[in-house]
């Protein structure tokens, strides 16, 4: 009887398998087998194409063998992940079964999607009976004994172990480069050549990149350009090869179709974020110049079409051929979401251009929640410009009312050090800067003398208020110096480090160093200080590797936020120079600039003090100064008296003992 049921249960499988599937499309396919569950939707049942109607296309470019790619740039919330990647993988595998890969950037990326994957195949019924999973196999899945692997794009084992049919980028833009081999996306499309009908299909949000609009001559719609210049964001290069076709609403106005963009939402300037609500915030028709309110939000976005270059929308049709190419190319603004209003859309984009606290905070929202690309400021600042920002009312050394707390931070030279103390306060919850003093001294740096005077300015109070919190650029060595070898042949002593030296003597003090290329992190620490053996100390010096791009491109932000020497009529987020701030400052700052073209920074001449501005904000960002600032200490003449019979001088015992060793 056992072995009857077998037989019965193998005919049927058979004659499925013979029976050849119906004609449907595959999101026609998804509405009818694909069952989400409650983990992945908020309304849990049958998979429903009707809020991301874009995902037709997406899903049909998968099944047409003319394209080879399918890149979809998303902003969040528009059903990438599921109905982008999971819907043509399941219906693939359920359909036409190949070897398939799917890659992500990390393994805990890589457990979250398989599990996710897992799940969707446990709520579909027709779906679960095709698959099976091995008890020596992780994060991989058989459909009729066909593999689809979960695997990490950045291992070159994972990329190199198999060819595949189909293979699948989740966030493809956070996708780097394998050491010695390249990127694994095109290296996984090579090895896909050995597959007829081979199809890699890629998502993500965009980053870094100057993108500019363009109105076609003939359909006279607005597009995104074209362009290989100034784009840093590989998702969106591998989109510009495609066919470009981008989500584009009806204006109820003029009924000329459009590509919701952020700059296109209107709301009042000085309107707080907690009063903008659909009265106030619209939506601007770049043709009609219309506002347009919340309440034609969720019918513009059912009638809207995916639009190439060269089409256009005539009855409700598609009209035109658009751009010819063997990649299709899909973009979706995050304003197009079901899932989210304009309101609270342009509520997170205000907070983000206000907010101080994080100045990450601004480019997250636009490449996440808008799927745009970010662009830093590049322009070249005139000094003789800046210089005219000097305000009349305060002086070097002086300690306006609004400081809260000082820093300082110390450019380290071979025959000079330079130290630029600042002041920070609020403004309407966003962090100001001011430039108190920017001193030199002149010396060489290989002999204690000099740092003898600097130390003694750390220590003296400015108006009563100390200097908190110290860095030093640690990427001169004064000990490595010319001077310092020839006393050191001439002395016949061992070589040694003065500048950790100093920084030992002066517990908190931040060892800086700047990176040449960006970080995931604004700022990382290591270790430095390493025993005989060669272990790191536990309690041994810091460095701190600073991205010196993000933090340069932050300050010529706040630099060119106002133009008025005026201190009262400066926006909130401004920094303030002193009336006696000398010009060999601000011509500091203005010898370097970002190059739009090489996307680097450029440096034309002395630069310390664009230095010590770098390290100053490090130093109050990692203090969290942008979120909460310490309230004011001043110390009267009569403890700084006391303070000094109390204790003795720090700085006399680090001479003595430097003495015997040099």
């Amino acid at each position: 009887m056992h072995d009857t049921q077998k037989i019965i249960n193998l005919t049927e499988r058979l004659a499925n398998l013979a029976t050849p599937p119906p004609n449907l499309e595959p999101w026609e396919w998804a509405e009818k087998h694909i069952y989400l569950p409650p983990s992945q939707a908020a309304a849990a049942g049958h998979y429903d194409i009707s809020k991301t109607p874009w995902i037709k296309d997406v899903t049909e470019a998968v099944k047409n063998p003319a394209y080879k790619r399918v890149i979809m740039v998303f902003g969040s919330q528009l059903g990438k992940t599921t109905g982008g990647l999971f819907v043509p993988l399941l219906w693939r595998m359920s359909t036409e079964p190949t070897p398939t890969m799917y890659f992500t950037n990390t393994e805990s990326s890589v457990m979250r999607m398989s599990a996710r994957f897992g799940d969707i195949i446990a709520a579909s019924p027709l779906i679960k009976k095709q698959v099976s999973r091995r008890k020596d196999t992780r994060n991989t899945y058989f459909f009729n004994n066909v593999p689809v692997y979960f695997l990490t794009a950045g291992s070159k084992d994972n990329v190199a172990s198999t060819p595949a049919g189909l293979c699948l980028f989740d966030e493809a833009g956070d996708v780097k480069n394998i050491h010695g081999q390249g990127n694994p996306f095109f290296l996984v499309e090579i090895r896909g050549s050995t597959f007829q009908d081979f199809c890699l299909v890629a998502c993500g949000s965009p980053a870094l990149g100057q993108v500019t609009e363009y109105i076609h001559p003939e359909t006279k719609l607005i597009h995104w350009a074209s362009t290989d210049l100034n784009v840093q964001s590989l998702i969106w290069k591998l989109w510009q090869e495609t066919t470009r076709s981008e989500y584009m609403l009806p204006c109820p106005s003029c009924n000329i179709y459009f590509t919701p963009k952020s700059k296109l939402l209107v709301y009042p300037e000085s309107c707080k974020v907690n009063k903008l609500n659909e009265s106030n915030v619209k939506l601007k028709c770049p043709h009609c110049a219309a506002p347009l309110e919340q309440k034609w939000q969720y019918e513009m976005i059912q009638n809207g079409k995916l639009i190439s270059p060269g089409q256009y929308v005539e009855q409700g049709e598609i009209i035109g051929e658009g751009i010819q190419s063997e990649y299709a190319g899909f973009y979706v603004n995050g304003l197009c979401s079901f899932f989210e209003n304009w309101v609270d859309r342009g509520k997170k984009l205000i907070m983000a251009e206000r907010d101080s606290t994080d100045y990450g905070r601004f480019q997250a929202t636009l490449n996440t929640q808008f799927g745009e690309c970010y662009y830093r400021v590049g322009e070249v600042i005139d000094w003789q410009i800046m210089a005219e920002k000097r305000e009349d009312s305060w002086r070097m050394r002086e300690i306006p009312e609004e400081i809260q707390s000082l820093t300082a931070f110390i450019d380290v030279h071979g025959t000079h050090l330079d130290c630029v103390t600042m002041g920070w306060s609020h403004n309407q919850k966003r962090l100001e800067g001011w430039v108190v003093e920017h001193k030199v001294w002149a010396g060489n740096t290989y002999e204690t003398k000099i740092w003898e005077q600097l130390d003694q300015y750390l220590t003296e109070p400015i108006e009563g208020l100390k200097i908190e919190h110290v860095g030093i650029d640690a990427g001169f060595n004064p000990s490595k110096s010319r001077i310092a070898k020839l006393l050191l042949e001439r002395d016949k002593k061992p070589s040694r480090n003065i500048l950790y030296d100093f920084v030992r003597n002066h517990f908190g003090m931040k060892m800086t160093k700047g990176s040449s290329h960006e970080l995931s992190k604004r700022w990382q620490k290591s270790v430095t200080d390493v025993t005989t053996r060669g272990r790191q100390k536990k309690k041994g010096l810091g460095l701190w590797i600073l991205d010196t791009n993000f933090f340069k491109n932050e300050i010529f932000i706040s630099l060119n936020r106002d133009n008025t020497h005026e201190t009262s009529l400066k926006p909130p987020g401004s920094w303030h120079f002193p009336t006696d701030l000398p010009d060999s400052f601000f011509k500091q700052i203005a010898n370097e600039y970002f190059d739009n073209d090489t996307l680097a920074w450029v440096q034309t001449g002395e630069n310390h003090a664009l230095d010590c501005l770098v390290g100053n904000l490090f130093l109050a960002l990692e203090r969290n100064f942008a979120r909460k600032l310490p309230l004011r200490k001043i110390d009267t003449e009569l403890e700084q008296i006391n303070k000094k019979q109390e204790k003795p001088e720090k700085m006399d015992n680090w001479n003595n003992d430097a003495s015997d060793d040099w």
